[in-house]
């Protein structure tokens, strides 16, 4: 189960596409901010190099988009 205060690592980019370029691979890691068990989701709080920034993910995504940092 996941829990706030978790380490993960995930591209906040995966899916995007830029013209020209192909897909967008920046790693980066990020700490869970939030969890909503009942509607299965959460986000994640990571530096986005201006500030941070929030991004949620289903809980579907862990192993596939998201994976913990031990």
């Amino acid at each position: 189960m996941i829990k706030v205060g978790q380490k993960v690592r995930f591209n906040p980019f995966h899916g995007v596409r830029q013209y020209g370029l192909g897909s967008v691979n920046d790693i980066v890691d990020g700490i869970v901010h939030y969890v909503h068990p009942t509607h299965r989701w959460f986000n994640v709080e990571y530096d986005n190099g201006g500030g941070t920034q929030l991004l949620g993910f289903k809980f579907d995504d862990i192993g596939k988009t998201v994976k913990f940092i031990n």
